[in-house]
C-alpha cells in the first residue's frame, strides 16, 4: 500500500497565478492559474489506476478549480484550501466520490474581517499585490510585484504584525504562514500536515498498514 501526496502549482504545474483585486469581503475573488498539462493528467491517471497507490493532490486552490483541473482523473483524491474541503478516493469512502468540509461550525467572521481590512491596506501600499479571500484563510499575495525585495521586507513586517503569539491575531485560533510570494492567515486546524494525517488514518482503516509514503512540494509550507 502506497500513499502519494502531491502539491499542484510549482510541482505538477508551473506557478503562474493571476488573481484579481477584491472590492468587498463578501466577494468571491476571481483568480486564474495554469491547469496541469494533459501529459501530467495522464501520468496521474496511471498512478491512480495502480491498486496499490492512493494518490492525492493537496492545493491551496478552491474546490471548483481543483474539480475543473483534476476531475477527469478517476480515483484521484483532491484536497482544496490545504484540506479544508476534500474528496477522498472512492476506495477510502465506501465507493463514494463526494466532497466533504472540515468546517466544524466555528464562526470565523471576527478574525477574517480584521485581517481582510488590514491586508487591503497592504494592497494599497504595494502595487501589484492582491488579497485572496477563502473559506478557511485570507492571503496577501505579492507574486506579481515587480520590486520583489521590497515586497519581501513588507511581507516580513506584515507577518510580525499578525503574529498570533504577540501580534494582532493573539487569542484567535489561527496561524500565520509566510510562504513563497504570500502571507496567509488561516485556521490553525487546517494545514497540509493535518490533512495528510487524516488521509493516512482513512487509509489504515480501509486498506491496512501503509508500506510507503511520498510527499512532493515546492515550498516550505508543503
Amino acid at each position: 500500500v502506497r500513499a502519494i501526496f502531491l502539491d499542484n502549482e510549482g510541482t505538477l504545474a508551473p506557478d503562474a497565478r493571476n488573481m484579481l483585486r477584491p472590492y468587498s469581503a463578501q466577494e468571491q475573488l476571481g483568480r486564474e492559474g495554469r491547469a496541469p498539462d494533459p501529459q501530467v493528467l495522464e501520468c496521474l491517471q496511471q498512478l491512480a489506476a495502480d491498486r496499490a497507490n492512493t494518490v492525492v493532490v493537496i492545493s491551496g486552490r478552491n474546490r471548483p478549480t481543483l474539480e475543473q483541473w483534476f476531475g477527469s482523473v478517476e480515483g484521484l483524491g483532491l484536497c482544496a484550501e490545504h484540506g479544508f474541503d476534500y474528496k477522498l478516493p472512492a476506495k477510502l469512502n465506501s465507493g463514494k466520490t463526494e466532497w466533504m468540509c472540515q468546517a466544524d461550525g466555528v464562526k470565523d467572521d471576527d478574525w477574517k474581517t480584521i485581517v481582510f481590512e488590514l491586508m487591503k491596506q497592504y494592497v494599497k501600499r504595494v502595487q501589484g499585490s492582491v488579497v485572496e479571500y477563502k473559506g478557511s484563510a485570507i492571503t496577501w499575495n505579492y507574486r506579481k510585484v515587480g520590486a520583489q525585495q521590497l515586497a519581501k521586507e513588507i511581507a516580513l513586517e506584515l507577518t510580525r504584525f499578525l503574529d498570533p503569539k504577540e501580534g494582532l491575531m493573539h487569542g484567535y485560533p489561527v496561524q500565520v504562514v509566510s510562504g513563497k510570494g504570500y502571507v496567509e492567515v488561516k485556521r490553525s486546524d487546517v494545514d497540509k500536515g493535518n490533512t495528510v494525517s487524516r488521509i493516512l488514518k482513512h487509509m489504515r482503516g480501509s486498506l491496512g498498514s501503509i508500506d510507503f509514503v511520498l510527499c512532493i512540494g515546492d515550498d516550505r509550507s508543503d
